[in-house]
């Protein structure tokens, strides 16, 4: 080939052409080589990521699936300890009558005004309970009424506490599952 070149075009120039055309000819091939090479890299990383994100799609699905199944059993208690409480509650009028004897000592005013009054979240400040009477004076409130509001106070109060420590279970439950990043079964 080199002497065909050179004997065309005639003496040195024909080898410079020559030379300039198989350095453009190497380089051609060189290039399309680096860049067979560097598609191949770029394919596998291609499908590096895609396999990353399907991983991380999995995983987050798997936690998904593990926060549904707590909060979903959360839902459950909640709903068994409602009905607890409420069974609780219909049965305080008979469980008053049963324990709590009709008297003649009066209560005063000023236990009935505190009562009510943190019972309804305003502590002492709203006295608006029979008004103009002093604190010692007889109540219109009987011992068994008394003892039905403050039981359903107490059963209110056991619910609010029941809901938040199951409150607190869930999002522990749910925080730990999120920080390990993997889903419990």
């Amino acid at each position: 080939m080199w002497a065909a070149i050179s004997g065309a075009l005639g003496g040195i120039w024909g080898y410079i052409v020559a030379g300039v055309v198989s350095a453009v000819i190497a380089s051609a091939g060189v290039g399309y080589t680096v860049y067979e090479v560097e598609q191949a890299q770029y394919v596998k990383l291609q499908l590096n990521y895609a396999d990353a994100e399907a991983k991380a799609i999995k995983i987050a699905t798997g936690i998904q699936h593990s926060q549904d199944l707590i909060n979903q059993a959360s839902a459950v208690a909640a709903a068994k300890d409602d009905q607890r409480l409420a069974d609780q509650r219909s049965s305080i009028p008979e469980r008053i009558v049963e324990h709590v004897p009709v008297t003649v000592a009066c209560i005063p005013v000023g236990l009935v005004r505190v009562l009510n009054g943190y019972a309804s979240g305003h502590g002492t400040a709203d006295l608006s309970i029979a008004p103009g009477q002093p604190d010692d004076a007889c109540a219109a409130v009987s011992w068994r009424s008394l003892a039905a509001d403050i039981s359903d106070d107490y059963v209110s109060a056991n619910k609010d506490a029941d809901q938040l420590d199951a409150l607190i279970a869930n999002i522990t439950q749910t925080d730990t599952i999120t920080q390990k990043g993997t889903p419990t079964q």
